[in-house]
């Protein structure tokens, strides 16, 4: 969509570009946004009812959940509101419930957490974690491990980090006067670097801005990984009314664990300690009030960039390395919007285009198993199956096909662009070709609509590229057959 520039000559144009990291990155983003758009709310209905124990009201829900049929809700409420005022506790369950300590940090749970407690994004952590790699202050950055080698100096890790002059001074004193944690051994280690680690303090004056936000939160992660699990004593009642069956629950910490380590909330649930109730069974309670409520599904949100980073790790999009630089790309090439107090990333009128335009042509160029095909055949090379040679032709081959084949439908690109430049104005245009680009633009998010996430997951071992993908060299040259796709262009413009 722009001048080819010469070796050594800076694009004078913005530019569209394809990869196959990118593109499926960009594609996360808009499937969610197609499933947000196509979302049809249903009512729901919730019974709930207000007890008196021991001069406290207590709220319960009743254990159907959500009744979906509002003639029956109604009925059900009318009965019990018309029945005996009083309930019956029919059991108290207590049970200790422990919190582990966090796993410790790999490259995607550093920026994960970068994004969602500290609100800096992928591609900013990773600049300033490697800044902090190269001052010494931390350790290699990039790295897919979260399980501490047995030969891993955890004390003196913390030694290194203790000051009065710091927040977590205290926390790193205490584990070193009584001891440290064993770190969960739940984690993997991939063998290529250890866990992202505190190596040094930084020079006073260097203790600002959001390098040293990021670096305060490694610290204390680190020492949460090596201290005590966080314990909860908690309890659920549960209250017979007229055969109806509504529960309470509650929950108080009794150790604080490794939520104390920067201050994580630990508050009390529900306003009375349910485990004060045990032996309680077959009391009768006052019911106060039943209450129906009307509710509606909600769809959800847009991805966060947290959670387009579990989807990029778990498809295999990208690598420790470059997974933050594929979400800065889509941000900052225009194809995705990033909300600043949500962190959810909305597909621009740009990226929407491109996807659908890339959905009419090749959907197989815009999914996450364009990449995954290409892994497995690295795969197929390492286990000896193949040789290098035979899948560099090949994939050359398969590729040169899909880009004959693009270039013969390009005008759909051209379609969707318009589409989206009529609908960012609140107008969807006038006259036929702005009817065929409606029409393809609906196709192409119907299209988006059906791609099963599951089955991509399930497909993904299994994706192989087919010698019949793409097509032939277009009549009379390439440069021609595109010259003669402006019409297209011509056409949107109008």
């Amino acid at each position: 969509l722009a001048d080819k520039p010469q070796p050594g000559e800076r694009p004078q144009k913005p530019q569209v570009t394809y990869g196959p990291c990118q593109f499926p990155t960009l594609w996360f983003c808009v499937k969610r946004h197609c499933d947000i758009q196509a979302f049809q709310p249903v009512p729901y209905w919730l019974l709930a009812a207000r007890v008196q124990i021991d001069g406290l009201s207590l709220d319960l829900h009743h254990t159907g959940g959500q009744l979906w049929e509002e003639n029956a809700a109604r009925a059900l409420e009318e009965r019990l509101r018309s029945c005996a005022a009083h309930g019956v506790i029919q059991k108290v369950e207590t049970w200790r419930s422990p919190d582990p300590q966090p796993l410790p940090l790999n490259t995607v749970s550093m920026l994960k957490m970068a994004s969602e407690e500290l609100g800096i994004g992928p591609g900013d952590a990773m600049h300033i974690a490697e800044r902090l790699y190269l001052d010494g202050a931390l350790s290699y950055p990039r790295t897919e491990t979260d399980k501490y080698p047995d030969n891993f100096d955890l004390q003196g890790t913390v030694r290194n980090i203790k000051a009065d002059s710091v927040p977590w001074g205290h926390c790193a004193d205490r584990l070193l006067r009584e001891g440290l944690t064993p770190p969960r051994n739940d984690g993997v280690d991939v063998g290529d670097h250890p866990p992202i680690t505190p190596m040094k303090l930084p020079k006073e004056g260097d203790r600002k801005g959001a390098s040293w936000v990021l670096f305060s939160a490694i610290c204390t992660h680190f020492l949460a990984t090596i201290s005590p699990e966080a314990l909860f004593d908690q309890a659920e009642m549960t209250i017979s009314f007229d055969g109806e069956l509504f529960t309470t629950f509650s929950s108080r910490c009794v150790k604080k664990g490794w939520l104390e380590v920067d201050n994580r909330d630990a508050s009390d649930e529900g306003p009375i300690d349910l485990r004060t109730l045990t032996g309680r069974q077959g009391d009768a309670v006052p019911v106060d009030s039943v209450e129906l409520s009307e509710r509606q599904t909600e769809p959800p949100g847009h991805l966060t960039e947290s959670q387009l980073l579990e989807f990029m790790d778990e498809y295999g999009i990208g690598t420790d390395a470059s997974m933050a630089q594929h979400v800065s790309n889509v941000q900052n090439r225009g194809y995705v919007r990033l909300d600043e107090s949500t962190r959810e990333m909305v597909p621009s009128a740009l990226g929407l285009a491109l996807a659908n335009g890339f959905a009419l042509v090749d959907h197989g160029l815009l999914l996450p198993s364009v990449r995954a095909r290409i892994e497995n055949e690295c795969s197929n090379v390492a286990k000896g199956l193949i040789t290098k040679e035979a899948v560099l032709q090949r994939t050359i081959r398969i590729f040169k096909r899909k880009f004959y084949n693009f270039a013969r439908n390009l005008d759909r690109v051209f379609f969707m662009l318009g589409v989206a430049y009529a609908l960012e104005r609140g107008n969807a245009g006038r006259g036929d070709a702005a009817g065929e680009g409606l029409r393809l633009w609906q196709e192409a998010e119907r299209k988006q609509q059906g791609i099963e996430m599951k089955q991509l997951l399930i497909d993904k071992e299994q994706a192989e590229f087919a010698e019949e993908e793409g097509g032939e060299p277009p009549e009379g040259g390439l440069r021609a057959h595109l010259e003669s796709r402006t019409e297209g262009v011509r056409r949107v413009q109008q």
